[in-house]
Parts: C-alpha cells; structure tokens; sequence
C-alpha cells in the first residue's frame, strides 16, 4: 500500500516538474518574441528631433502677390514656430482667399518633413500683412510659407535679395501660378535680383491684337507669343534672374541661408 502511495507521488512530482518546465520555456519564448518586436518597432519608427534652440522661432520674408488693380506688389510674410500641439493659426490683414489656409496646411507638413519634426509637437502661426486694397490668395503664397517655416524649424536666415512665387504640393513640387511678368516687375522695383519661379514658366505665352485686312474687310484677332522672362529682364536693363525651381529642395538651397 505504501508503494502504491510513493509511486503515486513520484508520477504527480514528476508531471509538476513537467508542466513547470512548459511554464518556463512559455514564459521565456514570450519574452524574446517581444523584445524582438519592441527592437523592431523602435527600428522602424522615424527618428523625430527636437528643433528648438529657443522656446520660439521666428522669420521673415516677402511675398510675390497681384494687387486688385492687376500691379505686382510684395507683401509681408511673417512665420514663428514653437513648441505646440499641431495647431496652425492665421493672422490675415486684411483679407484673404479660403485656400490660403490649404495652402498653410500644407507648408506645414512638407517643412515638418524636410525637417524631420513631428507637426504634432509644434504650433506655427503665419502672418501675413498687405494693405487693404489687396486680396491674398492661397495657391502662389505656398512656397514661400513653405520656406519660410522650414526655416524657423532650422533656426535658419532666408537671403533678402530673393522672392519666390508658386504653389507648394503635398509631395513637395511646386506648382503654377499666374503674373508671373506682374510680379518679377514688383521684385525688380524692390531692389532685390532672384525672383525664384514654378519650373517652366521663365518663358510667358501672351496674346496680341492683331488687324488684318482682306480686300474691302477689316477685323481684329489675336496671336500669341512668347515672352523670355531673362531676355525680358536683360532688354529692360533689370538687375534681375528668373531661376526656375521644381521642388521646394530646389528653392531652399537657393534662399535658406
């Protein structure tokens, strides 16, 4: 009976230290699985810096802009960024078109990647200042909102003897925009000399009146032609250089100092 009893005993110990064994190699195989998936989420998670050298950033630069009567004027770009939450705020004078926002938007997120900074840990507000004759839009404000925050974010200088005009694209292109000769005319009375354009409209497709005459008829039409901003500029006398730019990196590198 006490053999029994001992035999028993032995199968019972033996099947504990078994299912302790299970337990062990569980618990162990459990541990290595997640620290390999923690080493591969901190592997792959995008390396996020803190830009800040002061508690706020601050630039500022010019705007290529058509006034209402149809002139080229330069307007006040002004872009401060500091530590935040995401938020982008507007100070407008004195009005705005509604896709000026869109475009805000996205500078933000295009300079928040260049510069590798979360645009969640941030908050950049943009001022814009213009007489109250004018109407600023959106579209050809872009790239230079764009380079303007990028750099704040890298506690950078933008050169003053350059403007750019064009619309900025979610993958960091730069888009068309219209006035071009209008607003090189506006640069050039600044005084400064780059005037930083969307990639292919250096040269300007306009429409002239034409008359022709067919025996007793007379009527009007029109031809186009085009028009050379460089050789415009050089036949004007201007101390100005169109340089076309495709991308924003383009741009930053001819005006971040």
């Amino acid at each position: 009976m006490a053999v029994g009893l001992n035999r028993e005993k032995g199968q019972i110990n033996l099947s504990g230290k078994i299912f302790t064994l299970i337990l062990l190699v569980t618990f162990s195989a459990g541990s290595i699985l997640g620290a390999s998936i923690y080493m591969l989420r901190e592997t792959d998670s995008p390396i996020i810096r803190n830009p800040f050298q002061t508690e706020q950033q601050e630039v500022s630069t010019k705007i290529a802009a058509i006034a209402a009567g149809g002139d080229g004027v330069l307007i006040d770009l002004h872009v401060k960024v500091e530590e935040g939450s995401g938020n982008v705020f507007y100070r407008l004078a004195p009005f705005a078109e509604v896709d000026i926002q869109y475009s805000a938007d996205t500078a933000v997120k295009v300079s928040s990647r260049l510069s590798e900074t979360d645009p969640n840990s941030i908050d950049v507000t943009i001022r814009i200042d213009a007489e109250r004759t004018r109407l600023i839009g959106g579209p050809s404000a872009g790239a230079a909102m764009t380079i303007a925050t990028y750099a704040a974010l890298e506690n950078k200088e933008i050169r003053e003897d350059a403007v750019i005009t064009g619309e900025i694209r979610k993958d960091g292109t730069i888009g068309f925009v219209g006035g071009i000769l209008r607003k090189a005319e506006a640069v050039e009375r600044s005084g400064r000399t780059k005037f930083l354009i969307p990639d292919g409209q250096a040269e300007i497709t306009f429409y002239r009146e034409v008359i022709v005459e067919r025996g007793p008829f007379r009527y009007k039409t029109y031809e186009p032609y085009i028009l050379n901003l460089n050789e415009h500029a050089e036949n004007e006398g201007w101390n100005l250089e169109a340089f076309e730019v495709a991308t924003i990196e383009e741009a930053i590198k001819l005006m971040v100092e």
